[in-house]
């Protein structure tokens, strides 16, 4: 069956026809993916193209092979930069990482302190409406708020503004938060010591 009746069927409910052009779907992005992915991460982005394309086959308004061609490798194009930009951030954590064992150790103190805040502010984070914790974590790793609309479905106005009231409500849940004793002052501040 050519490429535009495979279209066509498969949008009909034709479950043989809907096998194969996942089948097409699959030997056409894993030869796209092949010189830029490992192994692993090709049955990754193959897998997320192919469910997101299948999916959204009914809005897709031609019936033309080469149409559809073009149209899958756009998604296909957006999965792959969306992979590198997890590359790349993934880069930075481990140099972060890895600058920080490279540092001095700190003060008892401090470092109680830093474990305090780091746990307060997870604490806080996943007290956030789920839209919310996605958006400001999302802005937390380094992504881009069109990255996130294409991934959600919804428009780039709606990412900035639930990262905006994530934020905000963060913000207010840490100060809160912050009302603990241990995370009232910092170890370097002057009422951090003692009281007699």
């Amino acid at each position: 069956m050519k490429l535009d009746e495979l279209i066509h069927a498969a949008r009909a409910g034709d479950p043989r026809a809907y096998k194969e052009l996942g089948r097409w779907l699959n030997r056409e992005l894993r030869a796209f993916f092949s010189n830029n992915f490992s192994d692993t991460e090709i049955d990754d982005l193959v897998q997320q193209t192919c469910e997101d394309t299948l999916k959204k086959l009914d809005t897709f308004e031609s019936s033309d092979a080469n149409e559809f061609r073009k149209w899958v490798l756009k998604a296909a194009s957006f999965e792959a930069k969306t992979k590198t930009r997890e590359r790349h951030r993934e880069w930075a954590r481990r140099r972060a990482l890895h600058a920080r064992a490279v540092t001095p150790k700190l003060s008892p103190t401090s470092s109680l302190y830093e474990r305090e805040w780091r746990e307060a502010f997870a604490r806080c984070l996943a007290q956030l409406p789920e839209h919310e914790r996605q958006a400001v974590q999302h802005w937390l790793d380094g992504g881009d708020d069109a990255e996130l609309a294409e991934r959600a479905g919804i428009s780039v106005k709606t990412v900035w503004t639930r990262r905006h009231r994530g934020r905000n409500r963060l913000g207010e849940l840490l100060k809160l938060a912050l009302r603990t004793p241990i995370l009232q002052s910092s170890p370097s501040s002057p009422s951090s010591s003692p009281r007699n």
